[in-house]
C-alpha cells in the first residue's frame, strides 16, 4: 500500500481526537509531578508516556473499523506537543535523543494501545454474533494497563493534594497509595468486567497480576534498580489489596452487565 492509498483511509477525525487525549492525558500526568519532570529518562516522565497506550485503545475501541493507525499517529502528535507546550511553559529544555526516544515511545504504546483497542472491539462484535470465547488476552491487558495508570495517577494526584495542605506525612502516603490503588484496580475490573463480552473473571484477575507487575516494575525503576530496591511490609498490603479489589470490580461489573441485560429484555 503507497501513501497516498494509506492517507486517503486514515480517519483523521480520530487522529485528533488521539492528540487531544493523549495530549491531556500526558499533561495532566506530567503536571502531577512536576516535582519529577525534567527529562523524559526520568521515570515519573516515561511513566506518563504510558497514558497514550490508553488514549490508543480508547480510540481504536470506540472508532469503527480498523484504525490501528490512527491512534499511533494521534500518540506521536500529542507527544510533539507535550513537549512544545514544556518547553514554552516550563522552560524545560530537551536534546535530540530524548525527543526521539520520547517520539518512538509515544508511537510504540500507542500503536499497542491501538491494537489491544481493536481486539476488544472484535470480541464485542463477536459476542453480538453468538461466538463463544476461551481467553481473551486483550480484556487482561486492557485491565493492567488502566488499573496500573490509575493508580498511580491517582496516587500522584492525592500527593499534589498532601503537599498543597502541608498535610504530607509516612502515614499519609501510605493511606494514599492504599486508597488509590484499590480504587484505580476496582475501577479497571469493574470496567473489563462491565465491558467485555461473556464471563471474563478470570481475565480480569489476569489483569490485576499484570497491573501488579507493572507497579512493581516502575518502583524497581523509580527506586533506583534492584540493589536499591525494597518493598516495604505496608506495600505488600495495598497490592494484595488492590489484586482483590480488581477481582470484586470484576464480579460488580459482571453482575451489572447482567442485570442491564435482563432489565432490556424485560423492557
Amino acid at each position: 500500500m503507497n501513501s497516498k492509498n494509506l492517507s486517503s483511509k486514515l480517519e483523521w477525525s480520530w487522529i485528533i481526537t488521539g492528540a487531544v487525549a493523549g495530549t491531556l492525558l500526558t499533561f495532566l500526568n506530567i503536571w502531577l509531578m512536576a516535582a519529577h519532570v525534567g527529562s523524559f529518562d526520568n521515570p515519573q516522565g516515561l511513566f506518563s508516556l504510558f497514558s497514550l497506550m490508553l488514549s490508543g485503545i480508547f480510540i481504536a475501541y470506540k472508532s469503527p473499523g480498523n484504525t490501528i493507525y490512527e491512534p499511533a499517529i494521534g500518540g506521536s502528535l500529542a507527544i510533539v506537543i507535550t513537549l512544545l507546550l514544556l518547553n514554552l511553559f516550563s522552560n524545560v529544555n530537551f536534546v535530540a535523543i530524548q525527543i526521539l526516544l520520547a517520539q518512538a515511545l509515544a508511537f510504540q504504546l500507542s500503536m499497542i494501545g491501538g491494537w489491544v483497542g481493536e481486539q476488544l472491539q472484535s470480541g464485542v462484535r463477536a459476542k453480538e454474533e453468538g461466538k463463544t470465547f476461551v481467553f481473551q488476552w486483550a480484556w487482561s491487558v486492557a485491565a493492567a494497563v488502566l488499573a496500573f495508570i490509575l493508580s498511580l495517577t491517582l496516587y500522584y494526584a492525592s500527593i499534589a493534594g498532601l503537599k498543597a495542605t502541608n498535610g504530607l506525612s509516612v502515614f499519609a502516603l501510605q493511606m494514599s497509595f492504599l486508597i488509590s490503588s484499590g480504587i484505580g484496580f476496582f475501577s479497571a475490573g469493574y470496567f473489563i468486567g462491565f465491558r467485555s463480552p461473556g464471563k471474563t473473571i478470570i481475565e480480569t484477575g489476569v489483569g490485576g497480576l499484570l497491573g501488579f507487575c507493572l507497579v512493581i516494575g516502575f518502583w524497581l525503576v523509580d527506586r533506583g534498580g534492584m540493589d536499591s530496591f525494597t518493598l516495604e511490609a505496608w506495600d505488600y498490603y495495598s497490592l494484595g489489596f488492590a489484586f482483590a479489589m480488581a477481582l470484586v470490580g470484576g464480579w460488580v461489573g459482571e453482575w451489572s452487565e447482567k442485570s442491564l441485560t435482563k432489565q432490556r429484555n424485560e423492557n
